[in-house]
């Protein structure tokens, strides 16, 4: 029985991190909007750019901030403190958490459980090794 359990723990932790967050594309003007979000900056050149919410603002037609670089060398970023051109960004993402994905995720997660444990218990009871 314990080796049917520890899989779906597994499996569902993994759906749950999954449901909890949504990334989207945000708009420059989006952008302008509000600044409670943290972004992740892509540039034209597929540099990776990750900002704290309020930790940056628009300048001009710029992006201004300090944040991280993130690079594929070890450690695997750099700070940045400085302007990002908008005609240098190709895409700004945000990621913001979706309660409904999650609920939807965790009870399913829990249904899936609940069955496997009554369906674990139901067929040692039927062996007889209760």
């Amino acid at each position: 029985m314990k080796t049917k359990i520890v899989p779906c723990l597994l499996i569902a932790s993994i759906l749950f991190y999954i449901g909890c967050y949504n990334t989207e594309t945000v708009t420059k003007e989006q952008l302008k909007a509000t600044s409670i979000f943290d972004i992740t900056v892509i540039t034209v050149d597929s540099l990776e750019y990750k900002f704290s919410k309020q930790h940056y603002s628009i300048v001009g037609d710029s992006l201004s901030g300090v944040g991280v670089q993130i690079i594929d060398v070890w450690p695997g970023e750099n700070q940045f403190k400085g302007l990002i051109p908008f005609s240098n960004i190709a895409q700004i993402k945000k990621d913001e958490f979706n309660p409904h994905k999650t609920w939807f995720i965790v009870g399913t997660s829990l249904l899936v459980l609940s069955f496997v444990l009554v369906t674990a218990v139901a067929s040692t009871m039927l062996n007889g090794h209760y």
